[in-house]
């Protein structure tokens, strides 16, 4: 299965939450991307979308091994530099 992933990446505080919020109401409710984020500010993702939230490279590993069951062709995923880009780059070029 083929599944568009978009990073979106950039300090704390910079908007990375809002813009997922907005880019995401662009989507019909039946193609809304599901997102997994690897922070937690003080701005929320909105409720509307699926969504995970992951505390290591081992959960986000998993997420993505079971990727199939999630039923979705579009993930956007937030990140802040917690965990290093390269290894979330090989985590997704892993799973194709």
């Amino acid at each position: 299965m083929k599944i568009k992933v978009e990073v979106v990446t950039g300090f704390l505080g910079s908007g990375k939450t809002s813009f997922i919020n907005a880019y995401g109401s662009t989507f019909k409710e039946e193609d809304r991307p599901y997102i997994i984020y690897l922070e937690k500010g003080n701005k929320k993702i909105d409720d509307k979308y699926k969504q995970t939230y992951v505390k290591s490279l081992k959960e986000f590993e998993e997420v993505f091994e079971k990727i199939d069951t999630i039923n979705n062709n579009h993930i956007l995923i937030e990140h802040n530099g917690t965990i290093e880009l390269k290894e979330i780059s090989d985590i997704l070029l892993k799973s194709q």
